[in-house]
């Protein structure tokens, strides 16, 4: 990409859009303005931008309605932030994740399930300013982004007589695809791990366990482990290490306890595809059948990016749709009361 000598920037804005589903009523409650919501905004960068989201609803009379809502009529908000980074596939990952969270977090805010439609576009701010001031004639615009894989031909046809589950395995099933639906590794290794704790018993029947004190000897309250199916099924591979299992469940605790993702990517990535492959052993031996003949395509996607330039126009670039640019709308965040600072008003 060619820049103009006036620009120069080793960090840089870039703003994610796409759509949403919010099923709410934007009115907030209590409130005695009934001036209708467009939509809201929330900040949670450290002043430069980097954790802003702005969320603009399409249908602004449903949005400020008790309306029905279904997964089938959606209530849909256009969406933008914004993240700081040096390249684009740094700010295609971090832009991504970020917007998990804020899915996450407005749920919770709303009480609502959040749900992602799409992801449009991702596109350089700062050089979307820079041609504005006539800086540069072009910015960097990413359109695609999309997970992708090959798709198989049915993998184990040879199964279906034998697709009778007991409730335990139909819990495990159920666990087991969702996982294969989820994006994030560490959230898929939470998934598999769930599925295989839920067959377990149905693979090896956990023996009661009664400890003892150490002190005096005498007997504590028993209890079932639930793992003696996980362990077996391990036991079957011999070529897999003797501390599988510890640090199957070490990495489950890791995850699930708010240990540094970043540090657990490499264990993450070596003990993903092995739980997996166990899971899916396990239910095949609930179902009475051969685990060894069980395959399972690859669930980690590849994302394809393809990034490029497009040529500035005045009257044909994203602010147009917006009205100002995410930092303008950011400022005037900043300034609105405290009590309504997340709600944006019609005019």
């Amino acid at each position: 990409m060619s820049q103009s000598a006036e620009y120069v920037s080793l960090t840089e804005v870039w703003v994610l859009e796409g759509k949403v589903d919010v099923p709410v009523d934007l009115r907030p409650e209590g409130s005695l303005n009934t001036a209708k919501r467009t939509g809201f905004m929330l900040d949670f960068s450290s002043g430069d931008g980097d954790g802003f989201i702005e969320v603009r609803a399409l249908d602004i009379d449903r949005a400020n309605d008790s309306a029905w809502w279904s997964k089938h009529e959606p209530i849909i908000f256009d969406f933008r932030c914004s993240i700081i980074a040096s390249k684009p596939q740094e700010a295609w990952l971090r832009a991504n994740d970020f917007l998990q969270q804020m899915l996450d977090r407005i749920t919770f805010w709303a009480g609502s399930p959040l749900s992602l439609i799409s992801i449009d576009f991702l596109y350089n701010e700062s050089e979307l300013e820079a041609c504005k001031k006539n800086i540069l004639t072009s910015y960097s615009w990413q359109t695609n982004g999309i997970s992708t894989r090959r798709t198989t031909p049915f993998l184990n046809p040879h199964l279906i007589p034998t697709l009778r589950p007991t409730e335990r395995a139909k819990k495990s099933l159920r666990w087991f695809r969702k996982s294969m639906t989820f994006e994030r590794p560490e959230d898929q290794f939470l998934g598999y791990f769930i599925s295989l704790e839920c067959i377990s018993n149905d693979v090896k029947e956990s023996a009661k366990i009664t400890p003892k004190c150490k002190q005096c000897d005498a007997e504590l309250e028993s209890f079932q482990s639930n793992v003696e199916g996980i362990k077996h099924v391990i036991s079957l591979h011999k070529d897999l290490p003797k501390d599988l299992f510890n640090r199957l469940r070490k990495m489950r605790s890791s995850i699930a306890h708010g240990s540094n993702i970043d540090t657990l990517n490499q264990e993450i990535g070596i003990l993903l595809p092995i739980l997996q492959k166990l899971a899916a052993e396990a239910i095949v031996l609930s179902l009475k059948a051969d685990p060894n003949t069980v395959r399972i395509s690859n669930t980690l996607a590849n994302d394809m990016l393809v990034f490029g330039n497009t040529p500035y126009s005045a009257d044909q670039n994203p602010h147009m749709k917006w009205g100002c640019s995410i930092e303008v709308a950011r400022t005037k965040y900043q300034q609105k009361r405290p009590d309504e600072n997340a709600y944006q008003a019609t005019k």
